[in-house]
């Protein structure tokens, strides 16, 4: 017999059960587009996202996104006890972690994202809409209003959750949000996505140093530009977040341990 005092639950283990608690099949969490930029195209305003990187508020964002993931039908809630959270955010499960979890939550209720209650032993937690208005949650139903982070965001041997700075979680919502090819010059980020220049420059180049995005730069004359020509960036996200590239390495191990035995 095991000793229950010596089963120790990782915080992968708990985010993978998470994820297949989810049901869902799409391969991913769809999250609407006004979580990243409200507004309209022609005046765009930023949307949440820019209150969590203005905060530094990466725990925040993290626990937003696994609840997002785990409400996945009506009644769109998502209901764990509070130290399965805790332990799914690799804060451990003693009193300060419950005390850091029930503050992040406070904060996700300020963003007016969720609302908050009791169920039992469990703590309760109903989406609201992503825009942070307070309305109602509805299943995402128009395809050029939403958009799907991967689940190989949280991949155990990616663990882009982990990995990844919050300004590079950041830009890749945002990049996730926009068709690849996508422009997206620095100096406009802030007017667009409520997102410093700084903070967009520095997440892009954590997404490009980590091969989740690719640059192509256009070149056209200008007679009038000091240099004679200018340059416009564009960027190709891998939606599959380098799932596939891990997949293939798998493959290529389980094929080599084959060959070998």
């Amino acid at each position: 017999m095991v000793s229950a005092h010596h089963v120790q639950v990782s915080a992968e283990d708990t985010i993978a059960e998470i994820i297949q608690r989810s049901g869902r099949r799409s391969g991913g969490v769809p999250i609407r587009r006004t979580f990243v930029q409200g507004g309209s195209q022609q005046a765009p305003v930023p949307g949440p996202l820019a209150s969590f990187v203005k905060a530094h508020d990466e725990r925040g964002l993290d626990l937003y996104l696994l609840v997002l993931a785990l409400a996945s039908h009506e009644p769109w809630r998502a209901e764990l006890a509070s130290r399965v959270w805790g332990r799914a955010l690799g804060l451990g499960e003693g009193k300060s972690a419950m005390t850091t979890i029930s503050r992040t939550f406070r904060r996700l209720e300020e963003h007016d994202l969720i609302d908050r209650s009791r169920s039992g032993r469990r703590l309760s937690v109903a989406l609201l809409r992503e825009d942070g208005s307070r309305e109602a949650y509805e299943a995402p139903n128009k395809p050029d209003r939403w958009f799907r982070l991967s689940f190989a965001y949280w991949d155990r041997q990616l663990r882009w959750y982990e990995k990844l700075s919050l300004p590079a979680k950041a830009m890749l919502l945002v990049a996730e949000s926009l068709k690849s090819p996508f422009y997206l010059p620095y100096e406009k980020s802030k007017e667009w996505y409520g997102i410093s220049a700084d903070t967009t420059a520095k997440g892009l180049t954590e997404l490009k140093r980590c091969g989740l995005l690719t640059t192509r730069i256009e070149r056209k004359t200008a007679p009038l530009a000091p240099a004679g020509f200018t340059t416009t960036t564009y960027y190709t996200l891998d939606r599959k977040l380098g799932a596939k590239e891990n997949e293939d390495r798998v493959a290529r191990r389980r094929i080599g341990t084959r060959g070998a035995s």
